[in-house]
């Protein structure tokens, strides 16, 4: 099962999808509750740009691990790009929860705080993944900073 899982996450980045969706379909076959697999082919669909089929199988991922915070990051990625912002603060809000020491969450809330306009948040949150070492943070917060 996690080889046909690694292959087609492989060939997601290759951007291979039909490929992908097969080892992926063929590891739900050998472990039907398996998060990472729902999540990987979450993440294939998100890279498709099909955003409701990526958001459902965020959600079972979710639903069988709810104490992984990378599945809510990549839901909250979803919610981004369909402009529903508040859902994608909730997703990134838990995934700060359930792992508050990674920068690279406070800096995407960061870019949706921006989003919608609130820079004093948004600014917080670069804050606060420069101070976790996220250094793609700094660029981005002298960015807000330095425009009107």
């Amino acid at each position: 099962m996690r080889a046909r899982e690694q292959r087609g996450r492989a060939y997601v980045w290759n951007g291979n999808y039909e490929r992908a969706f097969e080892d992926f379909d063929a590891a739900l076959k050998l472990d039907p509750k398996s998060p990472s697999t729902f999540a990987a082919r979450g993440f294939a669909f998100l890279r498709q740009g099909n955003y409701a089929a990526a958001n459902q199988e965020f959600d079972a991922a979710i639903q069988l691990n709810p104490a992984n915070p990378l599945s809510f990051i990549e839901r909250g990625v979803v919610h981004y790009q369909e402009k529903n912002y508040e859902m994608s603060i909730r997703d990134l809000d838990y995934a700060i929860e359930l792992d508050p020491a990674e920068g690279a969450t406070f800096a995407f809330r960061a870019e949706v705080y921006r989003a919608m306009g609130d820079k004093e948040r948004a600014i917080r949150n670069y804050d606060e993944a420069i101070r976790l070492g996220f250094k793609g943070a700094v660029e981005q917060r002298r960015a807000i900073v330095t425009s009107k």
